[in-house]
């Protein structure tokens, strides 16, 4: 049996002049091919997410990505490292143009 463990992921999608981005979707990855549900910014920018991944795992990299809005905004990525136990949780912030 493979050992689990939840992870938090929180972060805030905003203009690099600090504008929130509210209700756009965000997607997520690791490294080590785990299944993370995707998540929706609130009125704030904010998302947060809650997934259960493959543990212990240290130094698991974590990716959310912003698929941009046509004419609005970019694309744009970010990335936190994490040793993931128990209760992981990390905070992940995406920053457009």
């Amino acid at each position: 049996m493979t050992d689990t463990a939840s992870v938090t992921i929180t972060g805030t999608l905003q203009t690099s002049g600090g504008t929130p981005l509210a209700n756009q979707p965000i997607t997520f990855v690791d490294d080590k091919g785990d299944t993370i549900p995707a998540a929706t910014t609130d009125a704030n920018g904010n998302y947060s997410v809650k997934a259960t991944v493959v543990a212990p795992a240290p130094n698991e990299k974590f990716t959310a990505s912003f698929a941009g809005v046509a004419g609005s905004y970019a694309a744009a990525t970010a990335s936190a490292t994490a040793n993931v136990i128990a209760g992981t949780s990390l905070t992940i912030n995406i920053v457009v143009s």
